[in-house]
């Protein structure tokens, strides 16, 4: 009499809803990381922000905000410009942001020399 055994079950390479794993793809133009794609380790949310976490090529967790990857829904202005305009008016007022708390790190720095 042959007993059957879960465990022993012969592999199957069709996919299924639970074996096949989800990756997303860097769509941030200035990441170093655009176009790469990594395998999903977690989505989540943190402080407000969606997040993505995934293995990098150190084998470090590392983690993304999720609207830089094709996990999150595109932009509406990026898609009514369609390439006519490369930054929207949020990602312009944010780099302005940074550019002022980096050009006063410097101040800030060059006054303590």
């Amino acid at each position: 009499m042959l007993v059957q055994r879960d465990y022993l079950q012969v592999p199957s390479n069709a996919p299924t809803e639970n074996s096949d794993p989800e990756y997303f793809t860097v769509t941030h133009c200035f990441h170093p990381f655009y176009k790469r794609r990594f395998r999903l380790v977690e989505y989540s949310r943190h402080w407000g922000a969606d997040k993505v976490s995934f293995v990098d090529d150190q084998q470090a967790l590392s983690y993304l905000p999720a609207r830089w990857t094709d996990r999150f829904p595109p932009d509406v202005f990026t898609v009514f410009s369609k390439g006519r305009a490369y930054f929207s008016i949020d990602a312009l007022i944010e780099l302005s942001e940074l550019i002022k708390a980096l050009e006063l790190a410097r101040n800030d720095t060059a006054d303590v020399k």
